[in-house]
């Protein structure tokens, strides 16, 4: 990857002397920028995420995968071993994609290609074999590793990589975004970028001694690599790594291994849910804390959730390119949720200008600019190859989102759609949460999408995609209901009663593929 990275000072960024445009690498897609301010503690890179578990608790649990597990002395000499082994094979920046299921080698290959200065690539194996070498080309990567590859190196090398070598700020991170609205773009994140999430998790969320967290969702998803593996050891815990995400299997990992948090989508909530039923509070689980992203959750659903497992979920919004959740709820506010604390929210018009609270615009992330935060957070390097989708949404030192949303009187935010999902109908802008939100208040529906279709008459006309509880439930009955609490205009012209809602590894509902379902 070469030319992706400007040397500068690392320190606080003048923010008065930025400008909206960013200075982008026309070749590679990606921004040239002065290096933002080393968090307030914690490690500088992920390279170096294991030094302060080896030096203060080398002999603790960091990863259990089944019956095996390593040590923090144990996994640090399994990832010292693999980079080294990967340093010897091509050059620093180059690619290497990872398209392993679940397990601890996959944490290690992660690890271990970061401190080999290489740039991590997690595909989901559960793609196609065309699309994933499209992505591996899309990504220029050097290497595949997957089930049954025979590029694993010889790892018994004596001179190992150290993270002094490392440049936090170069590329070390490569992920494809959902595609919920289109083909994938490749976005690129630096070691530094990763770090966040979990060192601002140590000041949300207090560390207990026994943190065990559950990393069930497909570990190939950056986010998830982030939120789970990544954030339970820096905060000192144990990452419980399971391929098993059916609920019964779920449920099993986490009483035998004494889990005590849970990274979630919404189906998994419903799952678990379901699977405990009613009486389930009754059951003694170690869980503590159980964080939601990837898609809205219905209210319903939380409370179901709530009365099975006992635990009020957390809400998590962000964004592959930020690259986690930069906002969250909490217990005393369920439908909105306060800024991570690295980052500022604010809400733009259609010029790009500031508005203030409790109007609807779209949705801006950037740094703080005071406290022991303050200029440390930056959001994605880029998208990699695409340098004008890059100057799209890198604004001065912060990201455009294409979310709509407002910020209450207090600063908390309520994400209410995305700009290309509002429908035009006969003139009319119709939100599809808003039609959501009408047909999710029946008693028998689970889940709903729903979505602009195109109409030779309107422009586009609504149509709603649902995942019903009865059986006997028909989509005349649920128009007749939607009837009841819309008006006219919003009214869907047609209703589909699906099994599932088609989903990305992350929970998003992929909204080309609902648009599909009537055309």
């Amino acid at each position: 990857m070469p030319g992706l990275y400007r040397p500068g000072l690392v320190g606080m960024p003048d923010f008065a002397a930025m400008t909206d445009r960013p200075d982008i690498d026309h070749e590679t897609g990606l921004v040239r920028r002065t290096p933002p301010r080393r968090y307030p503690f914690g490690p500088s890179s992920v390279a170096a995420v294991l030094e302060t578990g080896v030096r203060h608790h080398p002999d603790r649990v960091a990863l259990v995968d089944g019956h095996r597990s390593w040590s923090y002395r144990e996994l640090d000499q399994e990832v010292g071993g693999l980079a080294a082994a990967i340093a010897r094979t091509g050059a620093a920046g180059d690619v290497i994609a990872w398209t392993l299921p679940n397990s601890a080698e996959l944490v290690i290959g992660f690890l271990a290609t970061l401190r080999s200065g290489r740039v991590w690539f997690g595909l989901n194996p559960r793609i196609s074999a065309d699309a994933r070498r499209r992505l591996v080309r899309r990504g220029d990567a050097t290497h595949l590793v997957e089930t049954g590859s025979d590029w694993l190196p010889d790892t018994h090398a004596q001179t190992r990589p150290t993270a002094l070598a490392i440049d936090p700020h170069a590329p070390a991170a490569m992920a494809a975004t959902s595609g919920s609205t289109g083909e994938p773009k490749l976005v690129v994140h630096s070691q530094h970028g990763l770090l966040w999430p979990g060192l601002a998790s140590t000041e949300t969320e207090p560390i207990e001694g026994d943190d065990r967290t559950l990393c069930a969702l497909p570990l190939t998803t950056l986010t998830l690599m982030v939120l789970g593996p990544l954030t339970s050891l820096l905060r000192g815990g144990t990452a419980v790594v399971s391929s098993d995400s059916t609920p019964a299997g779920l449920l099993r990992v986490i009483e035998e291994h004494h889990v005590t948090r849970l990274v979630a989508v919404p189906t998994l909530l419903h799952d678990l849910a379901e699977e405990l039923g009613e009486g389930g509070a009754d059951r003694p689980l170690t869980l503590r804390s159980v964080l939601v992203g990837g898609a809205g959750t219905t209210p319903e659903l939380r409370e179901r959730f709530e009365t099975a497992i006992g635990i009020r979920p957390v809400l998590s919004y962000g964004l592959s390119e930020t690259p986690t959740g930069v906002a969250r709820t909490d217990a005393a506010h369920p439908h909105s949720a306060i800024a991570m604390p690295p980052v500022r929210i604010s809400i733009l018009d259609d010029d790009l200008r500031e508005l203030p609270r409790g109007t609807t615009g779209r949705i801006r992330i950037g740094p703080v600019m005071e406290g022991h935060w303050a200029g440390t957070w930056q959001p994605m390097l880029g998208y990699w190859r695409q340098p004008d989708a890059t100057a799209a949404v890198l604004h001065g030192d912060g990201l455009l989102t294409d979310d709509l949303g407002r910020l209450d009187q207090a600063g908390r935010l309520r994400v209410v759609g995305r700009m290309n999902d509002v429908i035009v109908r006969g003139g009319t802008n119709v939100m599809p949460v808003e039609v959501e939100s009408a047909l999710l208040r029946h008693p028998a529906v689970r889940e709903v999408s729903v979505v602009g279709v195109p109409d030779p008459r309107l422009g586009e006309r609504i149509a709603a995609a649902v995942v019903v509880d009865d059986p006997l439930l028909d989509p005349e009955s649920l128009r007749m209901h939607a009837r009841s609490v819309l008006t006219g205009d919003r009214v869907p012209s047609e209703i589909r009663i699906v099994d599932a809602l088609p989903r990305s590894a992350l929970g998003k509902v992929i909204r080309p593929d609902v648009v599909g379902l009537f055309v």
